[in-house]
């Protein structure tokens, strides 16, 4: 079995899982801190919720929500009957002896249950939860770990793209009105095979433009078996940026010149440029070849050419170059090239090594009483 193509499943996980609990009733005892968690995460999902709990032990966001009518509230300590009609229990800030009685009678009614803090005492967990528009992102320590997961949450939805919500959420109406257009059962592999090549064809980006009248040309373009280019049903001219990839270090780009690398569709890139830098990249990269003796002019015309060639595509192009671009890095004739063709560049500066050099070794370029005076 050792030249197997499969590997045994390594058991101890979770089976993680989409509830749908719309409309369904939820039992939250308790007012504390998790119980505010408890009842955000269920009204997320569209849940009936019900609270109890004495008033003097409600904190400020669940009477928020008790204010506003988000929650049925029963002021007053957790008996048996409230569990009548309920179709899923959150005991939260009890006693043991109160959170065994409440699993126990969960138990005896087939209600699913989770005691907080009292993995045991749980059918079933929360995870880290992230949620823009339609895209939810969840992650789970499996009850190990659980501020540990959601420090790591926290860092992955900071990395997302922009707008990704929005794309996934827009996506799903054109899925809709293509279901709706073709709606047979033997349509669905055309249906589906469609969908995924829209998928990998358009960017988060593109798709978050997505409105009615694309919809609609996008449904014209199912009936004809075709896959459409965004630029192709939308006017739209792209744009280019100039970002300076600093001494190397990706730690030293700005902010803005990441989140650029990040988001753009094609970044144009010389060859001096840290691979580490490049690692940022989040689209389509492509790389200066090596420029030989003689060979430099037509190196720059062809990464000029590859820059004018994203942006009339209508893609958020940028144009990485080592350094600060704006010293020794010909970026004068880049520019007027681009305004050549129509197009007026952003510029994000990068720091330049004429400077971070001697800020990385602690020399300070001006110092009072011995450098008055700097010269570039």
């Amino acid at each position: 079995m050792s030249d197997s193509k499969y590997s045994r499943v390594e058991g101890g996980g979770s089976l993680i899982l989409a509830w749908q609990i719309k409309d369904k009733r939820v039992l939250v005892i308790g007012g504390g801190y998790e119980a505010s968690s408890r009842i955000r995460s269920s009204l997320q999902a569209d849940a009936k919720v019900t609270v109890v709990c004495p008033k003097a032990e409600v904190n400020e966001e669940v009477q928020f929500r008790i204010d506003g009518k988000e929650v049925e509230y029963l002021d007053r300590d957790f008996i048996p009957e409230d569990l009548e009609g309920v179709d899923m229990c959150l005991s939260t800030d009890q006693p043991p002896e109160v959170g065994a009685l409440i699993y126990d009678l969960c138990k005896q009614r087939g209600i699913p249950v989770n005691v907080a803090d009292d993995i045991p005492k749980c059918d079933f967990w929360f995870m880290s939860n992230y949620k823009d528009k339609a895209l939810q992102l969840a992650i789970s320590s499996n009850g190990k770990a659980p501020r540990l997961a959601k420090n790591l949450r926290k860092k992955i939805s900071e990395s997302l793209p922009k707008n990704v919500g929005l794309a996934m959420e827009n996506f799903g109406r054109v899925r809709e009105a293509i279901q709706k257009a073709d709606p047979g059962h033997e349509s669905a592999p055309k249906r589906m095979k469609w969908c995924c090549d829209l998928c990998d064809l358009w960017s988060y980006d593109q798709l978050a433009k997505v409105d009615d009248t694309i919809i609609e040309q996008l449904v014209n373009n199912y009936r004809d078996s075709q896959v459409p280019s965004f630029s192709s049903l939308v006017e739209s001219k792209g744009s280019i940026i100039i970002v300076g990839a600093g001494p190397g270090n990706p730690d030293l780009l700005t902010v803005a010149g990441a989140q650029a690398l990040q988001e753009a569709e094609l970044v144009v890139s010389d060859r001096l440029v840290s691979p580490k830098v490049l690692d940022l990249v989040g689209g389509e990269l492509r790389i200066a070849p090596k420029k030989l003796i003689g060979s430099s002019d037509p190196i720059q015309q062809q990464l000029n050419d590859w820059v004018i060639e994203g942006a009339k595509a209508g893609k958020k192009v940028v144009r990485l170059k080592e350094g600060d671009p704006f010293v020794f890095g010909r970026v004068g004739e880049e520019i007027e090239h681009y305004k050549q063709h129509g197009y007026k560049p952003i510029s994000i500066p990068g720091i330049s090594s004429s400077i971070s050099c001697a800020h990385s070794s602690l020399i300070p370029v001006t110092h009072r009483g011995v450098s008055d005076k700097l010269m570039c």
